[in-house]
């Protein structure tokens, strides 16, 4: 997240206001977070070097006010180097003290608390969501927001939230927004869910609960509620029947040693929806789920995921306002982004 303060809060003479904010100060530096200081620079920088805002200086310790110089300094260069596409792609947190904006407490609530990625069975669902990242982490097209994930992740700040059960996600979403994250729910909650759709335009009941909690229940054709999945950056429904599907054939193939034709022959789109744990039920594989989903932290490429979704890209929005196709896999990693 981007940190964009609103330069009007250095004259407020609340003193709650200002205490919060030299708190948010301090804060943001330990925390790394990235600052675009560039609208309130004339406040933070004069005559040519860092000054502590007079209404600032009673909320300062003595040391934080002899590191003043370190901290603005260190701020500035952060955000100089803040690129369009990290902007484009991260939330900007506008702090102020107007109606539309964060004030600088709910700033520190949001900076200091570790997103949750709400999961069916973090055991699990979390090998494929660290995956994914460590494996795009250096992926030409978008490096500058995702190895910001990666950091993110390696640093504690994404953490696996286990609902328990597909039809529990809802439950331990409204729990969390409702408790830890009230009021910042919108900045650090993520549902992820598998879809257990047996074909590529029928959705169960339970998958279609949890829609109409996201989306409404308005009827949409089967197009609209796949174009409505991939721009809500609160949840994500997998396209492919469930997170094994994504798994690369040739890696299954490999690593069970598989020789069945009936299998190495199914299409793509016949794989992205065909029960796995049923076809491979000969194989024998002990606690399917579990060992499964360690497959993906195996060290293959990210193209060979990148080749199971192929088949299906997704438009999205460039920062230049023209549009590009997609993986699933990347849009998954854009929606994460905007909780980092």
């Amino acid at each position: 997240m981007i940190i964009v303060i609103n330069p009007g809060i250095f004259e407020t003479d609340d003193p709650k206001l200002l205490h919060s904010l030299s708190k948010l100060i301090k804060i943001a530096i330990d925390n790394k977070a990235l600052w675009d200081i560039n609208n309130c620079f004339d406040k933070l920088y004069q005559n040519e070097k860092p000054m502590l805002p007079h209404k600032l200086m009673y909320y300062f310790s003595e040391y934080d006010s002899e590191n003043f110089d370190r901290y603005i300094k260190t701020l500035i260069q952060k955000s100089f180097h803040i690129t369009t596409q990290q902007t484009f792609y991260l939330r900007t947190l506008k702090i102020g003290s107007n109606q539309d904006e964060i004030t600088p407490e709910l700033a520190i609530k949001i900076i200091l608390s570790p997103t949750k990625i709400i999961l069916e069975n973090a055991t699990n669902d979390w090998n494929f969501i660290t995956s994914i990242i460590v494996k795009y982490k250096n992926d030409k097209s978008k490096k500058q927001v995702f190895n910001l994930l990666h950091e993110a992740l390696i640093n504690g700040k994404l953490e696996p939230e286990n609902a328990g059960g597909k039809s529990q996600i809802i439950a331990r979403f409204d729990q969390l927004k409702n408790t830890t994250y009230n009021e910042i729910h919108q900045y650090k909650l993520f549902c992820l869910f598998d879809s257990d759709k047996p074909d590529q335009n029928t959705i169960p009941p339970e998958s279609k609960i949890i829609l109409n909690s996201f989306i409404g229940n308005k009827p949409r054709s089967i197009d609209d509620i796949i174009n409505a999945i991939n721009i809500n950056e609160t949840f994500h429904m997998f396209y492919k029947r469930e997170l094994e599907n994504y798994m690369p054939q040739e890696i299954i193939t490999n690593f069970y040693s598989l020789k069945d034709e009936g299998f190495n022959n199914l299409t793509n789109q016949e794989y992205d929806f065909i029960d796995l744990e049923a076809l491979l039920k000969p194989v024998k594989i002990n606690s399917f789920k579990n060992t499964f989903s360690k497959l993906f932290m195996e060290n293959f490429n990210k193209e060979l995921l990148e080749s199971r979704c192929n088949h299906h890209l997704i438009q999205s929005n460039l920062p230049n306002d023209t549009l590009e196709e997609i993986s699933e896999i990347k849009v998954i990693l854009q929606k994460l982004a905007k909780f980092i």
